[in-house]
């Protein structure tokens, strides 16, 4: 995956691991070329991303922000 470096996509992307994040057009186009010539470079990030992936839940992220509402309506 290669994303601009924007709120949501810097959290959602592991930089290096899952994919690569760019500041600017030209780095943009510099991940993606690199990441279609390089297939072991490809290969690597297909397996980061899964990885990186795992470590989110939708059962767990549901509770937490029933408890952040929660406390600001006790509050």
């Amino acid at each position: 995956c290669v994303a601009f470096r924007v709120p949501g996509l810097k959290e959602s992307i592991s930089h290096g691991g899952s994919g690569f994040l760019a500041d600017d057009q030209g780095q943009f186009t510099d991940y993606l070329i690199k990441i279609i010539k390089e297939p072991s470079l490809r290969n690597s990030l297909s397996g980061g991303a899964v990885d990186w992936a795992s470590r989110f839940d939708w059962d767990k992220t549901a509770r937490q922000t029933l408890d952040i509402l929660e406390s600001v309506a006790r509050a």
